[in-house]
Parts: structure tokens; sequence; C-alpha cells
């Protein structure tokens, strides 16, 4: 497979696995599972949090939450896509290196 090939199914996988994650994720009737499948959005939910309220309580729903958590939702595509790229070019050096070698011996001629 070529390097070319490579990185457009790599890319194709991420956008595919990103989505087909999210939507177990969404029909999930609990934050905590759905955080399980959607791990990058609600990662950069924890680190890009909006900030308190004057006494203490966190704000929530302002419309920074679904900027971030859509954010974090498309770093899915970049990371599923990097391990794919990853695993396809270990299977191909794999393949490249177990296949036999054609070696042609090179005889010495005399002068």
């Amino acid at each position: 497979m070529t390097k070319n090939r490579r990185i457009l199914l790599s890319v194709v996988v991420g956008i595919a696995l990103t989505i087909a994650l999210a939507w177990i994720g969404f029909t999930r009737e609990s934050r905590p599972q759905m955080c399980g499948f959607v791990w990058q959005a609600c990662l950069t939910m924890r680190v890009f949090h909006p900030p308190d309220m004057p006494d203490g309580r966190v704000m929530e729903g302002t419309p920074a939450d679904p900027l971030i958590f859509f954010f974090g939702l498309s770093l899915g595509i970049p990371i599923y896509g990097a391990l794919t790229y990853a695993a396809l070019s270990l299977a191909a050096k794999s393949k490249r290196s177990s296949s036999p070698t054609r070696c042609r011996r090179t005889q010495k001629r005399e002068p």
C-alpha cells in the first residue's frame, strides 16, 4: 500500500470512528457512559471549562460549552487517524520484512 493510500485510509477511518463512537456515546443515558465513548470531548470540557460564577457555582449551559464539546469531539479525527496510520504502517512494514527477498549473488569476474 502506498503512503498516499495509507494517509487517505487513515483519515477516512478516523472520521468513521469518531462518528460511530459519538453516535454510540450519544445514545447512552448517563454522562459517565457517554464520556467513555467521546472521551476526547469530555477531556476538553474539563480542561477548557467556562469560568465559575462569583458565588462559586459552576456556570453551565453557556454558548462556550457546545463549542468546546464539538472542538473536543473533532479531535477524535486526527487522534484515530494517527493511530490507524501507525497500525497500517506497522502492518506494511511487517509484511515487507516477512516476504522473501530476492538477492542476486554477484560473481567475481576474473580479468
